[in-house]
């Protein structure tokens, strides 16, 4: 029944091949599991229709999956060279998809930002009348008050145009290239700074309380975390130009891992201040920067208990 399906155009989850490797680099397909949970190597999770090609004509794709991947994407992409069709593929929705096939080709559905278990309920490309996947277009565009094209042809380019710029507004890029693109320019600039004021900063880990200046500020490490080099002459730059007024009572900041080999990984970008998740969740940080007078009101109960599990 499975070449019966394929020869009509119709494919069903179980007529999909994953990989959890980059197929151009270490192809690496498999039919999908039995249990529906998928989990990435990276945050990447390849899949094509089993066979190897799509025969020309309009098709529906139409993906459903639970799972804590809230910000997922999904590009299609058609053949070696053909353009990439992306959208954002937000869990529990069931999301749909035109796609134009214009000869028998491969058909390649690239799942990004997928680095939890992925559960796929549902996977089907469908072949369908070119005058449905017409008026589907022209739905899509009606609804988000894009003017009517003026031909048949614009209608798929305006339609493309917008789901793509969706999960453009969207995309990722690794923590490697993050680092390389984002993060180095910032740390040239912070590297300019002066080094003075780090004075300021009294480290302290559960072996090693005491009370402090009211002007200098505690940093709390938890055991194993350690601080970057440049960490601290940031913050004292930063704490130069806050009117005393404006004083902040406790800095925290973003954190990652140093794998066996140096790569830093499981970065965790944390969000401004929130109170509610502070109160529930215990890794909300593995540091903290506490003002000196802050901190030596709460010294005398701290020395009375591992203060680690407060």
């Amino acid at each position: 029944m499975r070449w019966l399906r394929q020869l009509c155009g119709y494919w069903v989850r179980e007529d999909w091949l994953c990989s959890p490797t980059d197929p151009s680099i270490n192809p690496n397909w498999q039919p999908l599991p039995g249990n529906f949970t998928l989990l990435a190597k990276s945050d990447q999770l390849w899949l094509k229709p089993r066979g190897q090609c799509v025969p020309r004509g309009w098709y529906l794709f139409s993906i459903s999956h639970l799972g804590d991947n809230q910000r997922a994407i999904g590009c299609l992409k058609t053949g070696t060279h053909g353009m990439r069709q992306g959208r954002p593929m937000y869990p529990v929705r069931n999301r749909l998809r035109i796609i134009h096939v214009n000869r028998a080709r491969s058909l390649q559905l690239e799942l990004q930002r997928v680095g939890k278990p992925i559960e796929l309920k549902r996977l089907r490309l469908i072949r369908i009348p070119f005058a449905r996947a017409l008026s589907r277009m022209r739905l899509r565009l009606q609804r988000s008050d894009v003017p009517r094209p003026s031909s048949k042809s614009h209608t798929w380019s305006h339609y493309n145009r917008l789901l793509n710029s969706q999960a453009n507004r969207h995309a990722l890029i690794s923590y490697g290239r993050w680092q390389q693109q984002v993060e180095r320019p910032l740390l040239d600039q912070v590297n300019a700074l002066p080094t003075e004021g780090q004075e300021q900063f009294v480290e302290q880990t559960p072996e090693s309380l005491r009370a402090v200046e009211p002007n200098q500020w505690v940093v709390l490490l938890r055991p194993g975390t350690r601080l970057s080099s440049w960490a601290l002459r940031a913050v004292g730059q930063q704490l130069q130009s806050i009117p005393l007024a404006s004083m902040p009572l406790i800095i925290y900041g973003d954190e990652d891992t140093l794998a066996s080999n140096g790569t830093r990984i499981n970065y965790r970008f944390k969000p401004a201040w929130n109170r509610e998740l502070f109160w529930s969740d215990p890794q909300y940080s593995n540091h903290w920067f506490v003002r000196g007078d802050i901190w030596n009101n709460l010294f005398d109960r701290l020395k009375s208990q591992n203060w680690w599990d407060i």
